[in-house]
């Protein structure tokens, strides 16, 4: 019965993660595109940075239902699809659009502090959003493309 409830809530909504997950998969083979082993472990030690300590870390991932090894997982895509938007994109964050951005925001975010102090954030914020927005496209090109059948 649980299972029945489950599938008629949340199948469909499953289904479309597991299919999303297995084109992002196959688009980032084709392309040639890996992840090395030493990237996925400098990027889950940098998202541990904050929790102190590992087993503090550890219990956050347990808090979402993870384990180590499906955040690696999970870590290893993200990655490799931003390496398949890199490879497709040409993401540019000029010094216009960061001293533009600083103008917009230096009465709130960066009150008190020079341009010369916040560019490299303001750059790395730019380039973050130009990437989520490229994503966004590419996968919805992505989606458009497959060819997947339901049968739920």
């Amino acid at each position: 019965e649980l299972n029945s409830k489950m599938a008629e809530r949340y199948g469909k909504q499953t289904l479309e993660e597991i299919v999303n997950e297995k084109i992002l998969n196959d688009q980032i083979k084709k392309n040639g595109i890996s992840v090395p082993e030493e990237e996925v472990n400098s990027e889950m030690e940098k998202m541990s940075k904050p929790y102190g300590n590992p087993e503090a870390f550890r219990a956050a991932l347990e808090q979402f239902g993870l384990t180590e090894e499906t955040a690696k997982q999970s870590v290893r895509q993200s990655l490799g699809f931003k390496k398949l938007i890199e490879k497709n994109y040409k993401i540019e964050v000029t010094e216009d659009a960061i001293k533009s951005f600083y103008e917009e925001n230096k009465k709130t975010t960066y009150k008190d502090k020079k341009i010369e102090e916040v560019s490299a954030e303001i750059k790395d914020r730019l380039y973050q959003q130009e990437l989520y927005a490229k994503s966004q496209e590419m996968f919805s090109n992505i989606r458009k493309e497959a060819k997947v059948s339901s049968f739920i």
